[in-house]
């Protein structure tokens, strides 16, 4: 008989990342994220390399140099851009799917929000 090893996993309901039970124990896990200062959107840029998705390179191309910072938005600024709308609806639908499963569960009530 093999013996097995249990090993817990708590899974974000945003993003379906799984953590180990102990990286959780920290309220800081799922309690980080602060809406006017965090970036929402991330713009990076890439020099040479290969195109994206396809592990074929460009003919010529330099060598790949990693990824480059272009620029982060919050949420707030992503939303006044108006090109990230269906993102931030996606995230917005989640959010009240999970609050209305709290409110059945009586994890919290509705003037909570």
């Amino acid at each position: 008989m093999i013996n097995m090893a249990e090993i817990e996993r708590i899974v974000c309901p945003l993003c379906m990342h799984n953590y180990l039970k102990e990286e959780v124990i920290s309220d800081k896990r799922f309690n980080f994220f602060d809406t006017g200062k965090n970036h929402f959107v991330l713009i990076e840029t890439t020099k040479g390399g290969k195109i994206a998705g396809t592990g074929k390179g460009y003919r010529g191309s330099a060598k790949a140099t990693g990824f480059e910072v272009f620029e982060r938005l919050t949420i707030e600024e992503a939303l006044n851009t108006g090109r990230y709308n269906d993102e931030i609806m996606q995230i917005k639908n989640q959010i009240i799917k999970l609050a209305r499963e709290f409110i059945r569960l009586g994890l919290m009530k509705k003037n909570d929000i």
